[in-house]
């Protein structure tokens, strides 16, 4: 279960998912893995041009299938040099055809089997050039402008994110519009949870993993939020939920614009941190 979501703005592109893992029975352990795989590089063209290429990947549903096609995505991206965007985007949708005819449609949906649909998101960038995609069983979308969401906690991102952009397009924003959206996900949908694992890749820069006390002490202010806010709204229908306090509401939501304009939310991390081939939290 999952809550995998993506961002595509013109200032850059970001990809955000919770870490749970579990056996998808009720009472099975929980566990907390890396859900987003990355590949980045710089390389020199025949002029000279020093230019990076970098992909990022995260998706729901079967995780060893979800693994499986990542690393058949990645690899193909890694040893193909002269791929363009528009190239890639070819070499993605007959990957996920191929993947969707040899190991998923073969396969009945039914108790046994269990459903082994898988979606991704992936956001690649060549140059100035990139793009966001979403896939939904053997189809490849783009993502134009806006926001893409995928797992079970799909619909509370797609609430919470709806009319934002294109208005939120800077990097603080769609950074914690992401992590609020992810939260809703985990705090209200059954197999969501854990940390929250953010991968942001400015237009023609190099790729920025989330720091993650920068998470915690932004879900700290959402779910103070959400407590005030409930309770106003009851206040609101004359229910009696302690004095009254109508400043309550203000004084939050200056506090949380000076706390979240005081965090430090990518920073430099040290290797083992960063969701990247071979060290956790890969996914």
């Amino acid at each position: 279960m999952t809550i995998a979501l993506g961002a595509f703005t013109g200032m850059g592109s970001i990809v955000a998912a919770d870490s749970h893992e579990g056996y998808g029975y009720i009472g099975s352990p929980k566990f907390s893995v890396g859900k987003i795989d990355t590949f980045e590089e710089g390389i020199t063209d025949e002029k000279g041009t020093r230019f990076s290429r970098s992909l990022i990947l995260t998706g729901a549903g079967d995780s060893g299938y979800l693994a499986s096609v990542k690393h058949k995505i990645t690899e193909a991206f890694r040893w193909n040099r002269e791929l363009t965007i528009p190239a890639f985007e070819i070499e993605l949708e007959n990957q996920i055809a191929n993947f969707y005819e040899r190991h998923i449609k073969p396969f009945p949906s039914q108790e046994g089997w269990g459903d082994l649909n898988i979606s991704l998101i992936i956001a690649a960038q060549i140059g100035p050039d990139r793009r966001m995609w979403v896939t939904r069983m053997n189809d490849v979308r783009p993502v134009a402008s806006g926001v893409a969401a995928v797992g079970v906690g799909d619909t509370w991102a797609r609430t919470v994110l709806k009319g934002f952009f294109p208005i939120a397009a800077d990097e603080r924003c769609i950074t914690i519009l992401a992590v609020y959206a992810a939260l809703m996900a985990k705090e209200h949908t059954e197999g969501c949870g854990m940390d929250t694992w953010i991968v942001y890749a400015p237009a023609g820069g190099s790729l920025k993993y989330i720091r993650p006390d920068a998470v915690e002490k932004m879900e700290k202010c959402f779910r103070l939020y959400e407590r005030i806010e409930r309770n106003e709204r009851m206040r609101a229908m004359g229910m009696r939920i302690g004095l009254p306090d109508p400043d309550s509401m203000d004084g939050l939501l200056l506090w949380m614009r000076d706390e979240l304009a005081g965090i430090d939310l990518y920073g430099d991390l040290t290797d083992w941190i960063k969701p990247q081939e071979g060290g956790p939290p890969n996914g």
